[in-house]
């Protein structure tokens, strides 16, 4: 015998005999039943477990027809008189179709600029570019219509609720990914834009792209990281303000994740390099035109200087009085996002605003969330997401819905986590309720189980 064995049985003839006693001092009440209450929640539990599509009702099934539910919702709404609705065109969603169809057909713009990686706008402004390339792939195959012009933005804006869900669903859990999914498929802001063609409106889904590969690259594989770098660059071609939002976000999070060691100098400098692969161009016409040189035109790209760009009047840095267009940015800032303000006709649905009216508490709630949950994630990419938008709400002058369009998933994120705190606080308040109201000895524990089991086996110990 060996000494585990000698052990095992010296402690089972010092203390059975003291376990015994103590049994046979206990006075069991052998008249003890479950409340009625009780009884009637575990027959429903064993009724459901005997019928044979139990399985197919389970939390797993659930949750998928829930999912499958949102997807043809979420997609039936966004492309129902699709082309028709809204009604009339947006001017610059015009400009942009024209420019594709240039492009589509002469592989210039409308002014015969050879593959500008920058379009002139007006005359007096400048306007992204990867809409009219976006455009022109539609067009050169089915010719130009208001269904080819708005169509990339349609795919987009599905695109980017998928990685909203995607990302949510990674960080948090499947139920929070649930509440995202609901959430992002009735969103007004998200359904509005998801029908205009308008160039800024990509930028908020190719930014949700780049979040959920980082994330996966931060907690995956590293390669993922690399990928979320193109997403990143192809940001730069979506809106002008990008210039002081996307590097500063990223150099942000790099500095983050290096001190916290989830990423190394090498990935940093890989990434840095995808994304300038992708971003020089626009990045070099954008110092072209602070530094007033002349436009450089190579053989795949121009970089074009703008004459009569008047676009440095928007930026906060280049004000004549900064301090007070400080205050005025903040209050167009709080306008267009908290207090969600009646905006341009095409930008949200009267009585709702841009994010329901009502879900602005949860915000609060979700900071609380934020904070509290648990998760090998990188949920600080949440925060940056947030507070990239509000960089942007600050620096660009007179911010409304369109030009702060880089905020609104961002305040999704919150939105949803204080849902899903609110949620579990309320499951747990009624939890504690039921067991304090229907325990009224400890059969609830081991035996609770073993009474379910024998019950589904036809084994009646209830009554």
């Amino acid at each position: 015998m060996d000494n585990y064995s000698i052990l095992s049985r010296a402690i089972g003839e010092a203390f059975e005999p003291k376990l015994d006693e103590f049994i046979d001092s206990v006075n069991f009440d052998v008249n003890a039943e479950f409340s009625e209450k009780f009884e009637r929640k575990m027959d429903k539990l064993i009724r459901r477990r005997n019928k044979p599509y139990f399985n197919l009702i389970c939390t797993g099934g659930r949750r998928a027809a829930c999912i499958a539910a949102v997807v043809i919702i979420g997609i039936g709404i966004r492309v129902w008189q699709f082309g028709s609705v809204p009604g009339g065109f947006n001017q610059d969603g015009a400009m942009a179709a024209v420019d594709g169809k240039a492009i589509a057909d002469y592989g210039t713009d409308r002014f015969g600029t050879w593959l500008p990686a920058h379009l002139y706008a007006w005359g007096y402004g400048q306007m992204s570019s990867l809409l009219s390339y976006l455009i022109a792939i539609f067009v050169k195959f089915f010719g130009l219509t208001p269904i080819t012009a708005r169509l990339p933005q349609l795919i987009m804006s599905i695109a980017g609720g998928v990685f909203f869900y995607l990302f949510i669903r990674d960080i948090f859990g499947k139920g929070a990914g649930l509440i995202a999914a609901v959430f992002v498929a009735i969103n007004p802001w998200h359904f509005i834009q998801s029908r205009w063609a308008l160039d800024c409106n990509l930028l908020p889904h190719f930014f949700m792209g780049g979040l959920y590969f980082l994330n996966k690259g931060l907690t995956k594989r590293r390669r993922y990281t690399f990928i979320s770098m193109i997403f990143f660059g192809l940001c730069m071609y979506c809106y002008g303000i990008t210039i002081y939002t996307i590097p500063v976000f990223l150099l942000a999070v790099c500095i983050y994740y290096l001190i916290k060691k989830r990423i190394n100098w090498k990935d940093a400098l890989i990434s840095a390099g995808v994304y300038l692969i992708i971003a020089w161009p626009f990045l070099l016409t954008m110092f072209i035109n602070f530094m007033k040189w002349d436009t450089i035109k190579l053989p795949f790209v121009t970089m074009q200087y703008f004459s009569g760009s008047v676009r440095s009047n928007d930026i906060l840095l280049f004000s004549d009085e900064p301090f007070k267009q400080l205050i005025l940015n903040v209050k167009s800032l709080l306008n267009t996002t908290l207090y969600q303000k009646k905006d341009l006709p095409w930008n949200d649905i009267v009585g709702f605003g841009t994010m329901f009216l009502c879900s602005m508490p949860f915000v609060f709630a979700g900071f609380v969330e934020l904070f509290r949950n648990k998760t090998d994630g990188a949920k600080g990419l949440v925060l940056f997401a947030l507070l990239t938008g509000v960089w942007a709400g600050l620096l660009t002058n007179g911010v409304n819905v369109n030009r702060i369009n880089i905020v609104y998933y961002g305040l999704m994120m919150f939105v949803v986590l204080g849902v899903y705190f609110t949620m579990k606080r309320g499951r747990k308040m009624v939890t504690r309720s039921d067991r304090l109201d229907h325990v009224h000895s400890d059969i609830r524990g081991p035996l609770y189980q073993e009474a379910l089991r024998m019950e589904s086996e036809g084994i009646n110990v209830l009554k």
